[in-house]
């Protein structure tokens, strides 16, 4: 008798918002993206929240969102790790 495994999904879909009603422009860096600060923007909605989905492998993710050239970590995330320039990398666990 053999036993069905079901797969893990290979890719998962992450939905990341940052608030900043001031801001002129919100893109999301990290891993994912060779810490591109420009190939993944966010889109801002009316009250000021920006929003982005990503559709990222199942590996551990490191970013951190580029507000205005400034880098800043996701302070709605708890997960962080402390990066080579002593300051924090939001992560995407493997889920």
């Amino acid at each position: 008798m053999s036993k069905r495994y079901q797969e893990a999904p290979l890719h998962r879909t992450v939905k990341l918002k940052h608030r900043n009603p001031a801001a002129k422009s919100v893109f999301v860096a990290g891993t994912f993206n060779g810490w591109n600060t420009t190939s993944h923007p966010l889109k801002r909605s009316r009250n000021g929240i920006w929003t982005i989905t990503l559709e990222l492998d199942r590996d551990d993710h490191e970013y951190k969102f580029v507000v205005d050239g400034d880098w800043i970590h996701d302070d709605l995330n708890p997960e962080y790790v402390i990066n080579k320039f002593g300051t924090m990398n939001s992560i995407f666990p493997d889920a």
